[in-house]
C-alpha cells in the first residue's frame, strides 16, 4: 500500500466516525435513542347536545367539560341524563364507547303525558307519567270517602295523548245492622242507597219461634238497626189410644201444659186375645206439662179383675128396612154363679120376644128368665147356676142376641141400646155390679 492510499483510508474512517457522531447527537437532541420511535395517539372531539343543540356538560374532576378530547378507541364520559318538560329521556343518538372520529351526540326523547287519578275532594290521589299513546295503569288501591263506596274510575286511561285527569265515582252507602232480641249483633251490611239489605239466616232462641224482623230493610236511605222478633214456640201434642188411634191433637206454647182428653171410665176389651181380657184406662205414658217439644202421649191401661157387660154397637145404612143384630157379651176374669142383665132400647126400634136369642151356656145350663116389656122398651134377663159355680173363667161369652127391626123411614142418628144399672153378677153368694158398656145402632 502506498502512502496516498493509507491517507485515503484514514480519511474514510474519520468521515464515518464523524457522521455517526453527528447522527448520535441528533438522536439525543430529539429524544430518540437507538430504538425505533413510537407514533403519537390521535385524539378526537366529543360533544353531547340537548334536543335544542345546547351543549350538555360533563363533570370531569372538578371541571364541567362541554367538549371532551377522547383518544382514539376510548370511550367518552356520559353526562347525566337531561330533563325535558313533557318528555322522557330515551337514548343517546350515537354510541360513544369506541371513539374513532369527532362526534356530536344528541339526547333523544319520548313525549310523555301526566295521568292524574283524583280524589273525591279534587286532590290528586295518584299520578303516573305515561309515554305518548300508551296506557296508564289503574291504582292498586282505591280512594276512600266516609259514607260512600268507591264504584269505578271515570275517564279514559288508554292510548293517552295528553295530560289527563281520571275522576272517581262514589256511591252513597248506609249501614244496616241486624241484631238479636238481646241486641247481640248478627250481621252488619253496607248497602248502596236505594238498595235492599239481605237478612242473615233466621236466628234461634230456645223456647221461641223466630217471628221476623221489627222493621223493613228495603230501599235503604239511612243507617238502620233491624231487630229479631220472636213468639213463644208452639208444639204439637197428640194423645193416642193403646192401638194408635188419635184421641186428641192440640198446639201448646212453650212451657204450658197440654190438656188430656176425657178418659174417665175408659175401658177396652182385647178381642184378639184368647182370654178376651178387659182393660181399664190408668193414665198416660209420659208427662205433658211444661211442654218444650212435640209429644205423642199414649194411653196406658191395666187389666180388670171385674166382669164386663158389653153391648155391641152396629152401624147401618139409612133408608132401608132391615133387621139389625146386636149382641150382649160378658167378659169375666172371675167365676160367677148368677147374672142379671137389664136392657133399655130406643122406642123407634122394633123387637119381639122371638127376636131375642139366648146363647152359649146361658141357654143350656139349668135355667134363665127373659122378659120383654115393649111398653117401657126394656129387656130383663136373669140366669142362675144351681151348683153355685160357673165354668166360665178368664174368658168371655155371648149372653144373648137381639134382632131389632129398623124402619126405612128411621132418621139418621144414634139409637141407644143401653144397660141398666140394675145389672149384676153373683160370686160367692154375693151380688156384685159389673162394669157396664152400653151400645147403639147408628143409622148413617
Amino acid at each position: 500500500m502506498n502512502k496516498r492510499n493509507q491517507i485515503s483510508k484514514i480519511l474514510g474512517f474519520v468521515f464515518v466516525f464523524a457522521f455517526m457522531s453527528v447522527l448520535s447527537l441528533f438522536c439525543v437532541s430529539c429524544g430518540c435513542d437507538s430504538k425505533k420511535a413510537e407514533p403519537e395517539l390521535q385524539t378526537y372531539s366529543v360533544k353531547f347536545l340537548d334536543y335544542d343543540n345546547e351543549p350538555i356538560g360533563v363533570l370531569i374532576g372538578e371541571d364541567i367539560v362541554y367538549e371532551q378530547k377522547v383518544e382514539e378507541g376510548h370511550s367518552a364520559v356520559e353526562p347525566e341524563k337531561p330533563n325535558r318538560d313533557g318528555y322522557r329521556f330515551s337514548y343517546w343518538s350515537k354510541d360513544f364507547s369506541n371513539i374513532t372520529s369527532d362526534v356530536e351526540i344528541y339526547a333523544r326523547y319520548v313525549q310523555t303525558c301526566r295521568v292524574s287519578f283524583m280524589n273525591y275532594d279534587g286532590s290528586e290521589f295518584e299520578s303516573q307519567i305515561v309515554d305518548y299513546g300508551k296506557n296508564a295503569t289503574l291504582p292498586d288501591e282505591n280512594p276512600e270517602w266516609n259514607g260512600y263506596r268507591f264504584d269505578h274510575w271515570e275517564g279514559n286511561y288508554r292510548n293517552i295523548l295528553a295530560d289527563t285527569e281520571i275522576v272517581p265515582v262514589f256511591v252513597k252507602v248506609y249501614t244496616v245492622t241486624f241484631v238479636d232480641f238481646d241486641d247481640k249483633e248478627l250481621k252488619v251490611e253496607i248497602v248502596d242507597e236505594g238498595e235492599d239489605a239481605t237478612a242473615p239466616a233466621d236466628p234461634a232462641r230456645e223456647g221461641y219461634i223466630f217471628n221476623g224482623w221489627d222493621s223493613e230493610f228495603v230501599d235503604v236511605n239511612e243507617n238502620i238497626v233491624v231487630k229479631a222478633t220472636y213468639r213463644s214456640a208452639s208444639y204439637d201434642v197428640v194423645f193416642v189410644d193403646y192401638d194408635g188411634t188419635e184421641l186428641s191433637k192440640q198446639q201448646v206454647y212453650t212451657g204450658e201444659d197440654a190438656t188430656a182428653p176425657d178418659m174417665i171410665d175408659k175401658i177396652y176389651i182385647d178381642w184378639a186375645a184368647n182370654d178376651k181380657q178387659g182393660y181399664e184406662f190408668s193414665g198416660w205414658d209420659k208427662d205433658f206439662t211444661n211442654v218444650k217439644q212435640n209429644l205423642t202421649v199414649t194411653a196406658v191401661y191395666q187389666k180388670l179383675n171385674t166382669p164386663i157387660l158389653y153391648v155391641e154397637s152396629e152401624t147401618v145404612a139409612h133408608g132401608i128396612s132391615q133387621t139389625v143384630k146386636v149382641s150382649v157379651y160378658i167378659v169375666s176374669p172371675v167365676s160367677f154363679s148368677g147374672l142379671n142383665v137389664g136392657i133399655v132400647y130406643n122406642p123407634n126400634l122394633g123387637i119381639t120376644e122371638n127376636d131375642i136369642v139366648v146363647k152359649n151356656i146361658f141357654a143350656t145350663q139349668n135355667r134363665y128368665q127373659l122378659n120383654l116389656d115393649t111398653t117401657d122398651q126394656q129387656i130383663n134377663f136373669s140366669w142362675t147356676y144351681s151348683a153355685g159355680e160357673c165354668n166360665l173363667q178368664h174368658n168371655y161369652a155371648e149372653v144373648f142376641e137381639m134382632q131389632f127391626q129398623v124402619d126405612r123411614y128411621a132418621s139418621v142418628g144414634e139409637y141407644f141400646v143401653g144397660l141398666l144399672t140394675s145389672c149384676g153378677y153373683i160370686q160367692d153368694y154375693e151380688n156384685h155390679i159389673p162394669i157396664l158398656i152400653s151400645g147403639a145402632i147408628h143409622i148413617a
